[in-house]
């Protein structure tokens, strides 16, 4: 979130470490907002990045981030409150649509999207899973990744069902750091799941 409410990509040391010193594939957010920012982000090793705020106030940026670097590379973050994007780290809420804004990523060729429910991120109240629903179905060439209140096996279990739909993912913070799911179980149920 630094690098969402400034612009600016603050914590490449960081990353740059998890990078070399963790076998893990990482996707990264927040202030990436250049071509050159994304490159020096996937030459360091990382697999994936979301941007947001550019590519809600200036669509083509995606189309041409997408065209450079691969749609594989790209996520675009549709963080959302009330069915309106919001950006600039979920500080300013737009009047954009939170389905338009998926439908025209799709168009100009994103096929990875990291859907927020800010109202529940951290919340531990489970995900906007019919939102998310929505989403997926309205938009068949996007691969969605859940994010914002998964807190419980049954919310991973009820993402999980969505895998057919193109929910293929989600991100679990808080849960996590308070004890409320195990990672280890969560992993096993995912694999279980195919």
């Amino acid at each position: 979130l630094d690098g969402a409410f400034t612009g600016k990509q603050l914590n490449f040391p960081h990353i740059s470490a998890i990078v070399r010193k963790l076998p893990l594939r990482l996707q990264v957010g927040g202030g990436i907002r250049s071509l050159d920012r994304i490159e020096k982000l996937l030459s360091m090793g990382v697999e994936r990045v979301v941007l947001g705020t550019r590519v809600v106030e200036e669509p083509e940026f995606a189309e041409e981030a997408a065209r450079y670097f691969g749609h594989n590379r790209i996520v675009v973050g549709i963080d959302a409150k009330q069915g309106y994007v919001a950006i600039r780290g979920w500080e300013k809420i737009t009047k954009r649509d939170v389905l338009d804004v998926a439908s025209e990523m799709a168009r100009l060729g994103i096929r990875h999207v990291l859907y927020t429910d800010i109202e529940r991120d951290g919340m531990m109240a489970g995900p906007n899973l019919s939102r998310m629903r929505l989403l997926a179905v309205e938009n068949p060439l996007l691969r969605v990744i859940a994010s914002g209140g998964v807190s419980s096996m049954k919310d991973v279990t009820a993402i999980i069902k969505m895998a057919g739909l193109g929910v293929d993912g989600m991100i679990i913070g808080r849960a996590l750091y308070d004890g409320g799911l195990d990672l280890k179980e969560v992993i096993k149920k995912v694999k279980d799941a195919g």
